[in-house]
């Protein structure tokens, strides 16, 4: 329609042929209808034929109203009681709607004129409605020099005309608008070749600035073969169009655009996913529980295949073909994956949300935000990052706080500028309003900074994996030294024990011994009563002591020999301390710990009144160390 449009209007061309559009689809009732489509044409004549335009319109707009009118119940007017006061009303008017129709084409004729009037979407109207468009194309205004330019789709208006007749079929309808049509075209189905041209074509339009050109041609061979008509492709950008600038730099764009084409498809397919959740993103469900790795991996494949299967049970036969490799492709990962989170993955638990709200969730950090941030944080001074995460902390949870910072050292270029600010960012952490004020026991709930900075910063950054399956190596030896000397040297000391507790894999790799950092740690300890030290946990304690005890064993024999030859009764203090029956693998450390030291210990107690022998901690003692030393019989 808009090509014939097009080409009717090129300069040049005889100006006598005149277009117009005409929407009946606007309009609800044939009184409406047909005083829109006069209004719309009375332009087009001018002089007597304008005239006649009127009066036609005018008159056939009356009968019509006349016969409507006959059908409302408060009027009580039968049928043809109805056609009969519209034809009265006919006769006595001073000229018939035939004799006016005869006055109008005589001067259509004459004027030389030609109209084209483009009808479209036929199909949208109800079957009062298509008769109403058919009865007017046929009956009331089919003048000379008037083609009419019909967009529909004809299986839908065949059935709309059948039903309006009562019992008629769509065969019936068919031959109703036969009738009707002279010269039927019908526009054939675009190729597949043709299509993918079409889909690159526009694809490559909407997405220009939102993806790379690799992303754009990778969305393109997975989406495709979903459109048939140019017009679901239209749709498809619509929608992008809608939520591209409201997500960009906040969601991975390959993704986005495939889990729109499912909703394009489905929408029933795209709530179920958004039910799913959980399984499809293998998260821990419940009270799940599995006896090892391999059995709980196997069991969450096997629920995002069976979830799968039922968003698929969602779509007709020939989508669920098309659909199943984009949902594979959008959840074989796993949501706690680095890769997942770092491209922004829908499969990721950070960014999955982000996908159906179609907006940046109030407790979250924008990445755009973040982006804006990352191009000036390695100007910041010190103190300024430090007062960054102040600033945030207050606005948003520590998870998100955390999640930030990740991306931030992610973003900033090489790898020697991110270990830089990964060293930064944990000794900013250590320092800020965060850290101070620490608990003296490890927190087995929520977020834990000394946790978080030791294992997500300082392991994932200043260290780094030795091939896929070797050990984590140092990636810059000095620097790793000097951020943990810094922060073990200033920062809370039940915070510094509390990161020395998570420190295997970093103190475990072979190449770091972490001497540095462990001594002044051991200094900041030693400067305190024995009553300050001992009112840490003893998870806390036992961590010191055995970093202590690699690292320099001379000065750590000197503390634990003073502990048991101390004039007062601080030996019984530090049986109680480890010694509950609550916990006995830590019970076991600690006598191992105390080895060098446990024969004077022994005789120390043996030398204690009878009271000390009634505690249960020496009790314990007695009854248990030998076994664990393997000395007992």
């Amino acid at each position: 329609m808009n090509l014939v449009e097009h080409k009717l209007k090129r300069p040049g061309l005889d100006n006598s042929i005149i277009i117009v559009r005409f929407n009946p689809w606007l309009v609800g009732n044939e009184e409406s209808l047909l005083r829109e489509f006069f209004s719309v044409i009375l332009p087009t004549g001018d002089g007597k034929l304008r005239e006649f335009f009127k009066q036609y319109g005018s008159l056939a707009v009356f009968a019509s109203k006349t016969i409507v009118n006959a059908f409302v119940p408060v009027v009580g007017t039968a049928l043809g009681e109805g056609l009969e006061m519209a034809q009265k009303a006919l006769s006595d008017s001073e000229e018939s709607l035939s004799q006016l129709k005869d006055k109008v084409e005589k001067e259509i004729k004459l004027s030389g004129k030609h109209v084209l009037i483009i009808i479209d979407d036929v199909d949208r109207l109800d079957k009062n409605e298509v008769h109403s468009v058919m009865r007017l194309v046929r009956q009331v205004a089919d003048f000379p020099n008037f083609i009419y330019m019909i967009g529909m789709d004809v299986d839908m208006v065949s059935k709309s005309l059948g039903d309006y007749f009562g019992e008629g079929n769509k065969n019936d309808g068919r031959s109703f608008i036969d009738k009707i049509v002279q010269v039927p075209i019908t526009l054939p189905i675009v190729s597949d070749l043709d299509m993918e041209s079409i889909v690159n074509y526009d694809m490559h339009e909407v997405l220009a600035g939102y993806a790379e050109a690799d992303e754009i041609n990778e969305i393109v061979k997975k989406v495709k073969s979903l459109f048939i008509t140019r017009r679901d492709l239209i749709r498809y950008c619509n929608q992008l169009s809608f939520v591209l600038p409201n997500l960009k730099d906040e969601v991975n764009v390959v993704d986005l655009c495939l889990l729109e084409a499912i909703k394009l498809v489905s929408n029933e397919a795209y709530d179920e996913i958004y039910r799913n959740r959980a399984s499809l993103l293998k998260e821990v469900q419940g009270f799940d529980y599995y006896p090892n790795l391999i059995d709980r991996n196997e069991a969450y494949e096997r629920r995002r295949k069976e979830t799968i299967e039922v968003i698929l049970n969602r779509i007709n036969l020939e989508k669920k073909r098309l659909l199943s490799p984009i949902l594979d492709y959008l959840f074989l990962g796993s949501s706690y994956s680095r890769q997942s989170q770092t491209q922004k993955k829908i499969v990721s638990s950070l960014y999955f949300n982000k996908y159906f709200i179609q907006a940046v969730p109030s407790n979250v950090i924008p990445d755009s935000e973040l982006n804006t941030f990352s191009a000036i944080v390695s100007g910041l001074s010190d103190e300024e990052l430090i007062d960054w995460l102040n600033k945030y902390s207050d606005k948003f949870s520590l998870e998100e706080v955390g999640r930030a910072s990740i991306y931030l050292i992610e973003k900033n270029g090489s790898a020697p500028c991110r270990r830089l600010l990964a060293s930064r960012l944990a000794k900013a952490w250590s320092f800020s309003n965060l850290a101070s004020d620490y608990s003296s026991h490890i927190n087995p709930y929520g977020f834990d900074i000394a946790i978080f900075v030791i294992l997500q910063i300082v392991r994932q950054f200043l260290l780094e994996q030795d091939g896929e399956y070797a050990g984590l190596r140092i990636s810059d030896k000095d620097l790793l030294d000097e951020t943990l000397c810094v922060i073990f040297t200033r920062a809370d000391l039940n915070y510094c024990l509390s990161m020395l507790a998570s420190c295997d894999s970093v103190f475990g790799t072979g190449e770091y011994d972490g001497k540095r950092p462990i001594l002044a740690l051991r200094d900041r300890f030693l400067v305190e009563s024995f009553e300050e030290q001992y009112s840490r946990g003893r998870f806390l304690l036992i961590r010191l002591y055995e970093c202590w005890n690699k690292v320099d064993e001379k000065s750590y024999l000197e503390y634990i020999n003073g502990l048991i030859d101390s004039s007062d009764d601080t030996y019984i203090l530090v049986l109680d301390k480890f010694i509950d029956n609550t916990d006995l693998n830590l019970f076991e450390r600690f006598v191992v710990l105390f080895e060098a030291v446990i024969p004077a210990l022994v005789k120390r107690i043996d030398n204690s009144d009878d009271e000390i022998h009634k505690k249960f901690s020496v009790k314990y003692f007695l009854a248990n160390y030998e076994k664990i030393l393997g000395e007992e019989d």
